[in-house]
């Protein structure tokens, strides 16, 4: 069950289809191993270890997992690659489901598809749900602002070495969450 993006053949020098076509953004590669690495840290809620997410200018995370954690088999033998995208619902459709929609933490919904026997990981942010201020004081709200701004920035630079052509269409989108943030928050609850 493939919803087809394209009917024709992707050229050398074009993006694949989901980035170039419905805008996904790329976010990282997971590579599964058995060993111990330095500086990994453990998610317990999850059962697995990860390392090198935070570090890696190419977005790769080595992941662990426990023997408790529950994923398909393929996700803890084969690497996944992993694109943020808009709607996590509207990404899912017409796609192979090989882990479910879960939030792994506040603000992010994940979910992986398979795709030619590869698992893909797919991400849903929602910054703004994630930090709220605790206060309405404007110069807090600029703080946040110039915070998720940073974050997004960095993310930016992570898809430019992979996706050069979205690297604007990540920022405008971006920018576009951070008035409906801005928008969210001077609005009475």
């Amino acid at each position: 069950m493939k919803r087809h993006v394209t009917s024709k053949k992707r050229l050398n020098h074009e993006p694949p289809a989901v980035t170039a076509k419905l805008g996904w953004r790329y976010h990282h590669i997971g590579i599964p191993h058995t060993q111990p690495r330095a500086q990994e840290h453990y998610v317990a809620h999850l059962g697995v270890h990860v390392a090198g997410f935070e570090t890696s200018p190419y977005g790769i995370e080595w992941i662990r997992f426990e023997p408790h954690c529950h994923v398909p088999e393929i996700v803890r033998i084969v690497p996944h690659i992993a694109f943020a995208v808009d709607d996590l619902d509207e990404a899912l459709k017409g796609r192979e489901i090989l882990i479910a929609p879960i939030e792994p933490s506040v603000g992010v919904r994940v979910a992986f598809i398979l795709d030619d026997g590869a698992p893909v990981e797919l991400l849903e942010f929602h910054l703004a749900e994630a930090v709220r201020p605790k206060t309405g004081h404007a110069a807090e709200q600029r703080a946040l602002q110039q915070r998720i701004a940073a974050m997004w920035r960095s993310l930016c630079e992570t898809a430019l070495l992979f996706a050069r052509s979205n690297c604007r269409s990540c920022w405008r989108i971006s920018q576009r969450r951070l008035r409906k943030a801005k928008v969210s928050r001077m609005s009475p609850s």
